[in-house]
């Protein structure tokens, strides 16, 4: 019987930019359509495969945020936390720091803590079985220098990723599947080890370049434009609403 894939969630930065906006609960907890944001992404991830979440976040945040209790609600007992006292050198890092979680055999998945992808987990993973690949990064058409980019060679198979820089059409949503936890966490430490940086960051989709380099098939599973919605921001957020039919969040300032 295979092991439960591990769904990864980096949660750990200060989610500043909701608060001096002027909104009443701390990012994780802002409501979206009577749930919080935290919630509808793990609704949005979770496949039908059986799964084990790992979430990182600030220490304080699990405390005062009660996380334990609106994970277990959630996930049962099909989750675990890492904990953290500050802030890490990037994403990469971050989830390393839940490397001991992250079993050597599993398929990993890594994604973002704030964006909805209109499509299926469940589907995303059946592909990545059905296509032997070592990593499969779900992808939709942009050309902003906000996102990162895989170029692909002629037979769909990736040969870069770049942070922030559009080397192809194909813009990484920000979930990113790795056949195994070795693969993975072998991969962040020969990235980390060459302090291989993008704005002093270590982002996690150049991980797959170190497994590119060693011959891995990295493979793409691309939405359209519109399946994708960062709510990162206070801006994604309100035109997530605004997408989504319109919606005035109970955390949203007084206007």
């Amino acid at each position: 019987m295979s092991s439960p894939v591990n769904i990864v969630v980096p949660m750990a930065g200060r989610g500043s930019r909701f608060a001096d906006a002027g909104y009443r609960d701390p990012k994780p907890l802002i409501d979206m359509f009577g749930k919080t944001m935290i919630e509808a992404v793990i609704e949005n991830l979770k496949p039908s495969q059986p799964s084990k979440f790992i979430f990182i976040c600030q220490r304080e945040h699990y405390r005062e945020y009660r996380l334990e209790s609106l994970f277990r609600r959630r996930l049962g007992t099909d989750w675990d936390c890492v904990q953290l006292d500050g802030l890490t050198e990037g994403a990469a890092c971050t989830v390393l720091a839940a490397e001991h979680l992250i079993a050597a055999a599993a398929a990993v998945v890594v994604a973002n803590s704030d964006q909805i992808v209109d499509c299926s987990m469940t589907d995303f993973l059946e592909e990545a079985v059905r296509s032997e690949v070592d990593g499969l990064v779900m992808t939709f058409p942009a050309t902003s220098t906000k996102w990162s980019y895989i170029r692909l060679n002629e037979a769909g198979f990736g040969v870069e990723i770049a942070e922030k820089r559009p080397i192809s059409e194909h813009a990484t949503v920000g979930i990113y599947h790795f056949a195994s936890g070795k693969a993975f966490k072998d991969s962040a430490r020969s990235m980390i080890a060459k302090n291989l940086r993008v704005n002093n960051e270590f982002y996690v989709a150049p991980i797959y370049n170190q497994l590119i380099e060693k011959n891995g098939k990295v493979g793409i599973w691309e939405i359209a434009a519109e399946a994708m919605h960062g709510i990162g921001t206070p801006e994604d957020l309100e035109a997530y609403f605004s997408f989504k039919g319109g919606y005035t969040s109970l955390s949203v300032p007084a206007r």
